[in-house]
């Protein structure tokens, strides 16, 4: 019976800037986390499994969050994010495109957008990339295990408005660090118990299309 663990992210590495010009306050905030995913399956069966990337949208997020575009994009609703007396909602459209030579998947942001309100939506963006790959391949009593790698970046740049550009630097701080963090710690869940499941489910259910490495077809 196959069996898929995973290790959660990193804490993430946060850093905060904040702007002052032309009497506009903006702020800028940058996060990085990487995740260590364990996978009880040989290396050609995990990166099969990755070369479809609706596995991987469905091991990251909800089915209600995520709207298919093509094979390749996504718009996806992150929940609502509410602090400072505003409540906002990132609207993001996501790229995934996988290696099929080394099995790797990497994740971008090509645009974003905030639902409901125009004035924030104009002064608000965010940038996000990822990458996930097979590192190493080994054995142990469970069989063969495959070691997956994860790193994601994520910046998020916004626009105070006029009546709350005296808001106390370290509120707005917190404020940042809530979107930053809240984004990459749901990623953190969802990767860590879904895309393990997934792929356990995946594997019981499909036949191998390439055999193991290493493996010789025979003909009879």
């Amino acid at each position: 019976m196959l069996k898929a663990q995973a290790t959660l992210f990193a804490t993430p590495a946060l850093h905060h800037t904040r702007f002052a010009f032309e009497g506009k306050v903006s702020y800028q905030f940058k996060a990085r986390q990487t995740a260590t995913v364990r996978l009880c399956g040989n290396r050609d069966r995990v990166r099969e499994f990755l070369q479809d990337p609706q596995h991987l949208i469905a091991a990251l997020l909800d089915r209600e969050q995520v709207r298919q575009l093509d094979r390749h994009q996504f718009e996806v609703s992150m929940r609502p994010i509410g602090a400072l007396g505003m409540t906002i909602q990132p609207i993001v459209r996501l790229d995934i495109r996988s290696n099929a030579a080394d099995g790797s998947v990497q994740l971008q942001a090509l645009g974003c957008r905030i639902a409901g309100n125009d004035w924030i939506d104009r002064r608000f963006n965010l940038i996000f990339q990822g990458e996930l790959a097979p590192s190493r391949t080994f054995e142990d009593r469970a069989g063969e295990v495959t070691l997956l790698s994860g790193v994601a970046d994520l910046s998020v740049s916004i626009e105070l408005p006029p009546i709350m550009q005296l808001t106390p630097r370290s509120v707005v701080n917190g404020v940042g660090t809530t979107v930053t963090q809240g984004v990459l710690a749901a990623l953190q869940r969802s990767l860590s118990k879904r895309l393990p499941q997934h792929f356990s489910h995946w594997s019981r259910l499909t036949t191998p299309t390439t055999p193991p490495s290493g493996a010789t077809l025979t003909a009879s």
